[in-house]
């Protein structure tokens, strides 16, 4: 009676051994699992930037001398603070409005997406890009690009201007004052509105 529980205990030596044995098998195949895991990782995730912030619904005015000069509306907005060429992206697009000494709307920019590179003050615009000025013209383009430094907005790809007179397109893109008060067509045809009284 008092061997019992020896003959139980020396029963037991081999199945713990084996249970010990089995939990480090399971603990090198689980580790080498996670190792194997973040190689995959690091291969995929390898080139991707991140941004280094993000706001939601932004709204930034520009000003000089209190004065505001536009307003810039997105719906995302992601800033890459990157050491070589920073960049603000608008991946959900983008408005862009401005104003004259009166605080009254001159034109806007509207595109499905645009990117800012902030060292060289370059926008560029993509994706069913339209700008509207007050005088009650719009341009339709695929692509734009503004330089703030110059101060003027272009395009190399077809681009359409509709005014009060007709419509203008320009096979080779399009030139123009950034608030798209003066502009010029590059390959330039179009039809022209003639009213009756002129016809006669």
């Amino acid at each position: 009676m008092k061997q019992q529980p020896l003959e139980a205990a020396s029963d037991l030596k081999p199945i713990v051994s084996k249970n010990v044995i089995l939990c480090i098998i399971l603990s090198a195949l689980i580790l080498n699992a996670c190792e194997n895991d973040i190689e995959k990782i690091k291969s995929i995730t390898k080139g991707i930037v991140l941004p280094d912030v993000t706001m939601i619904d932004a709204n930034i005015v520009y000003s000089d001398s209190a004065r505001i000069k536009l307003r810039v509306l997105a719906p995302v907005m992601s800033n890459f603070d990157l050491p070589k060429d920073p960049y603000i992206e608008f991946p959900k697009g983008v408005k862009v409005t401005f104003y004259n000494a009166s605080k009254q709307i001159t034109s806007t920019i509207t595109a499905r997406y645009a990117i800012y590179y902030t060292q060289k003050e370059l926008w560029e615009a993509r994706h069913d890009v339209v700008a509207k000025n007050d005088k009650g013209e719009h341009l339709n383009t695929e692509l734009m690009f503004w330089d703030q430094k110059e101060e003027r907005i272009y395009s190399n790809l077809f681009s359409k201007i509709t005014t009060a007179d007709g419509v203008f397109c320009g096979r080779d893109g399009f030139e123009a004052e950034q608030d798209f008060s003066k502009w010029k067509l590059i390959g330039s045809e179009g039809t022209v509105n003639i009213k009756d009284e002129e016809v006669n």
